[in-house]
């Protein structure tokens, strides 16, 4: 055990700056040339100011936008290097006997993290772990009466000890701390957020990972996106499939690598040695910096695959966006000297501070923007570059899509790509008022705010829509009088306005419905010698409400399809709280499911899981 140490080279981030200050040198003669060609006019001295700023910002483009590039392309090329380090964690006989071992297992803790959102059948499934010694903690927040009682009888009927506290200051990270503070009693424990779903071999496979490391203190697992209920849950929620193993495998090598706050396996000896986690909005990055401070490493299981819900709506999506940014200029405001003096590698703070300043990077643009549609009209100045800049810079505004176009070309979905691409496009684009009203109170104003993403949808009408995108609509509206004003033309903006108004119809997208669909893996499956029918008539589920809502059960193989049922009937049984289903046999195109679970008999799905 602890054979290995973490590996991290600083090859990407030296590619990254050479890079952009090639091209910073080749612009160079004409940010001169138009240095001098202000001398001419009257306002000289303001002409300056604007050309250091807009030249600051345009390098900070360059250099936010090829980071994404490179992440691509150092992923491709080491990806098969990635896995066959992280295969290895699982092949170490010493470890796997001592994991096996439950005279000798670790002490394992999931914390299930709740704050009026409570959803008790992702509790269950995370709990059914191939792993004897744990227990589950339900660490409860909320203040709704109905949350409460809901929690209260999960834990009586699932024997689970449930935590509540009198002061609910601190946000999550102090609801962790509040039970964790004086205890002895465990080895390693496990954050769960409200609708996580970890597979049964988490505790054992992220156990494994940790301890073939000498200085690892924190196991992040992979999560995908599932449980998508609606047209706006299944449209963007193969984001994630797509981009967490892109930039958490390659940040594990090349630069700093973090806890994303849920869905990961922490040490007692790291939690103690960080002194818990801080009490600010983004916790988990401000734990992992801490951590790594100490000594002690992030690493990613690729291989561990982890079930979360994207936000369940575009109103949701947005809140959790505010929480995100608030949260990131928080982190910079009081960790700035912290990161600066730490004795992180250079690469490692270069690469912090590139992540959490790329939320707010819409408010700095929107400084661009008005810097050349108002302030270099009014100076009667226009910068001169040559047309090949335009080259990088397209480059740079296609960077956040480039992972996303390297997945779906391996996958073959271009329609689904086509669709993914423009409504992605309409729907970061449309927060470019949220992001600038955030950062402005965020930096001047309002303390960061812990904001819990709504769990159900809204239920809204045009008109509701409408007024909920007041701010969006008024933005872009000043912005198109303002462009039209000082170029006579709307393509400055348009990149952005056309976002902006397309506001409203993103809050509706929301309410188009999936239908639920059960999915049994047939490998797991006992009884292999009888026919589909009978076997799944056989088993016997869990009441809860998932099963309630479903209607189709499809039996995979792989991420193959062998065969569909259509739900006749469920029948409770008169002795247990199981429930029996009847089912009827159904012909299906489905060949395919986007996202297999193969470590998990029974999970569900939505309908547009399947192609």
């Amino acid at each position: 055990m602890y054979k290995n140490k973490s590996q991290k080279a600083p090859w990407l981030h030296l590619v990254l700056l050479a890079t952009v200050i090639l091209l910073t040198v080749a612009i160079l003669p004409m940010i001169i040339g138009d240095w001098y060609a202000s001398n001419n006019y009257a306002h000289g001295t303001a002409i300056k100011v604007c050309l250091i700023i807009n030249s600051i910002i345009l390098f900070y483009f360059w250099l936010n936008g090829f980071k994404d590039v490179f992440y691509v392309v150092f992923f491709y090329l080491k990806k098969k290097k990635f896995k066959r380090i992280e295969e290895q964690c699982y092949k170490d006989d010493e470890v796997n006997n001592f994991v096996s071992d439950k005279k000798r297992q670790p002490i394992v803790l999931l914390l299930y993290c709740t704050c009026n959102d409570f959803m008790p059948d992702a509790l269950y499934q995370s709990m059914q772990q191939d792993y004897h010694n744990f227990k589950t903690i339900i660490l409860d927040d909320s203040s709704d009466e109905e949350y409460q009682k809901a929690i209260d009888e999960f834990s009586l009927v699932h024997k689970v000890s449930v935590i509540r506290r009198k002061d609910r200051t601190g946000f999550k990270a102090e609801n962790i701390n509040n039970y964790l503070k004086d205890k002895e009693d465990y080895d390693y424990f496990v954050i769960l957020d409200s609708d996580e779903i970890i597979p049964p071999n988490f505790i054992q496979d992220t156990l494994k990972v940790s301890l073939n490391y000498q200085d690892v203190g924190i196991v992040q697992a992979r999560h995908i996106s599932t449980r998508n209920e609606n047209f706006f849950m299944q449209l963007f929620a193969r984001s994630v499939k797509a981009n967490w193993p892109t930039y958490l495998q390659t940040k594990q090598f090349y630069g700093f690598q973090f806890f994303f706050g849920h869905g990961a396996l922490i040490s007692k000896a790291c939690y103690q040695a960080s002194g818990g986690f801080p009490a600010l909005v983004a916790e988990d990055l401000s734990f992992s910096l801490s951590a790594r401070i100490k000594g002690y490493y992030t690493v990613y299981a690729d291989l561990v695959e982890c079930q979360e819900q994207f936000p369940v709506d575009y109103y949701a999506f947005k809140k959790r966006h505010s929480k995100w940014i608030q949260g990131n200029l928080e982190f910079l405001k009081t960790k700035a000297g912290t990161i600066f003096f730490s004795p992180l590698k250079w690469y490692e703070k270069f690469d912090l501070v590139l992540f959490t300043f790329n939320l707010p990077l819409m408010a700095v643009f929107t400084l661009y923007l008005l810097m050349n549609i108002i302030a270099f009209p009014l100076l009667n100045f226009s910068p001169h570059y040559d047309l090949w800049v335009l080259v990088p810079t397209i480059l740079v505004f296609l960077a956040p899509t480039l992972n996303d176009i390297a997945y779906f070309a391996r996958v073959r979905f271009i329609f689904h790509f086509l669709v993914y691409w423009f409504a992605s496009f309409l729907m970061y684009g449309s927060l470019f008022f949220l992001s600038v009203t955030t950062y402005v109170k965020s930096l001047f104003v309002a303390k960061a705010k812990f904001i819990v993403t709504p769990k159900i949808a809204k239920d809204l009408t045009m008109m509701d829509a409408l007024w909920l995108s007041k701010g969006e609509l008024m933005y872009g509206i000043a912005l198109s009088l303002t462009s039209l004003f000082f170029t006579h033309s709307l393509i400055p903006v348009i990149l952005i306005i056309i976002p902006a108004f397309s506001s409203p119809f993103l809050f509706l997208f929301h309410k188009r419905k999936n239908t639920k669909v059960m999915v049994i893996q047939k490998h797991l499956l006992a009884n292999q010698d009888q026919d589909l029918k009978t076997i799944v008539e056989s088993i016997p589920f869990e009441e809860n409400q998932l099963l309630m809502d479903t209607s189709k059960v499809i039996v995979v193989e792989e991420n193959k399809v062998v065969s569909s049922f259509f739900i006749d009937e469920k029948t409770a049984s008169s002795t247990t709280d199981e429930v029996y289903l009847k089912v009827d046999e159904q012909g299906s195109n489905m060949k395919k499911i986007r996202y297999p679970l193969h470590t998990t008999k029974i999970s569900w799905a939505d309908i547009s899981d399947f192609y």
